[in-house]
């Protein structure tokens, strides 16, 4: 509103100032026009020239100040996210997610999250199943060696085994020697010991 009113207002005054110079013209169309018509008409110009380069300044200045305002980028206060791909898929590393800390009964508490990628710890290979639990109830599809990276997608499932508490969680493991991907449950520990840690690529 602010543009176009100083705009409107340096127009009107431009075409009031050419209406007194189009009178004068017509007044002095004979060959006999005076110096100090020639004068006036002169200053008259001098004067619509000023008035032109002011009110385009006004306006150039007043529109800069408008898409300044508009196009801004609003200052974040966010966490930086940084992603990263595993197996095709973006997720969240660990040390940028948030995640609520679970406490299953007689474990730990756990330190992952889904979306974000994990590993085996080094040593022993984490059992796979195909439902959360121990024993034949619950068949393995495959087991995932030790420093095997996963990428979790559910979980946590609390269960009390006769070692202590477990959290299961769903996850997928990319099995280079066999060329494929496997998805199953795994336990992220047992009463006092973490078998998955977060694992940042």
């Amino acid at each position: 509103a602010a543009t176009l009113s100083a705009r409107d207002t340096a127009t009107a005054f431009a075409q009031g100032v050419i209406a007194t110079v189009n009178a004068v013209n017509t007044q002095s169309a004979a060959p006999k026009a005076t110096l100090a018509v020639q004068q006036t008409r002169t200053a008259i110009q001098a004067t619509i020239d000023a008035v032109q380069t002011v009110a385009r300044a006004t306006v150039n200045a007043q529109l800069t100040a408008v898409a300044a305002t508009a196009f801004a980028r609003p200052t974040s206060t966010n966490t930086p996210f940084i992603p990263t791909s595993v197996f095709g898929a973006t997720v969240t590393p660990y040390g940028f997610a948030s995640p609520t800390p679970v406490n299953c009964p007689g474990f730990l508490p756990s330190r992952l999250s889904i979306g974000q990628t994990a590993r085996v710890t080094p040593g022993d290979p984490n059992r796979l199943r195909q439902t959360p639990g121990t024993g034949s109830a619950h068949p393995v599809v495959t087991q995932v060696p030790g420093g095997g990276v996963i990428r979790v997608l559910e979980g946590p499932v609390c269960t009390v085994e006769s070692g202590g508490g477990v959290a299961w969680w769903r996850v997928e493991w990319y099995d280079a020697s066999a060329g494929r991907t496997y998805t199953g449950w795994t336990a992220e520990g047992m009463g006092t010991t973490y078998w998955v840690e977060p694992w940042t690529p």
